[in-house]
């Protein structure tokens, strides 16, 4: 059994290598069986542990869903303890954390394996908003 399995793995890698040719040129351009390739080996990076890390992202080495979904639970809870230590003074910061955890990709397409398209695990956080003045201001008591 473990042999068919691995043989299944090798014959999807090699498709996806014999593929590879397809990342220097623009995903529309690709056959359809070039983009089949492309497709399952995101299906494999999306829920396969370490296969992600290769593919994707060095950071996420469960699997790019696990990851990800990690990432978004870690997110509520550093926002959850930063509204509570900030008394709710700064709930941009908290917003900030939110969307840093659930923004970007939920999971991996074949045009981001294929290279064509950036993955972006969680999107920068938002720029701070300009205040009217250039002094330290404590919070409001």
């Amino acid at each position: 059994m473990a042999a068919r399995s691995m043989g299944f793995w090798f014959a999807l890698a090699t498709l996806c290598v014999g593929t590879a040719r397809g990342a220097e040129s623009e995903w529309a351009t690709l056959s359809a069986a070039q983009r089949a390739g492309w497709h399952a080996a995101a299906g494999v990076a999306n829920v396969m542990p370490v296969i992600s890390s290769a593919t994707t992202d060095s950071r996420c080495l469960p699997g790019y869903v696990a990851c990800k979904t990690v990432f978004a639970g870690f997110s509520v809870l550093t926002a959850t303890a930063q509204l509570i230590f900030s008394g709710g003074g700064d709930l941009e910061q908290t917003k900030n954390l939110l969307r840093r955890g659930f923004g970007g990709d939920w999971y991996v397409t074949g045009e981001q394996v294929s290279g064509n398209r950036a993955v972006d695990v969680y999107p920068p956080a938002a720029a701070p908003k300009a205040s009217g003045s250039t002094t330290f201001e404590p919070p409001p008591r």
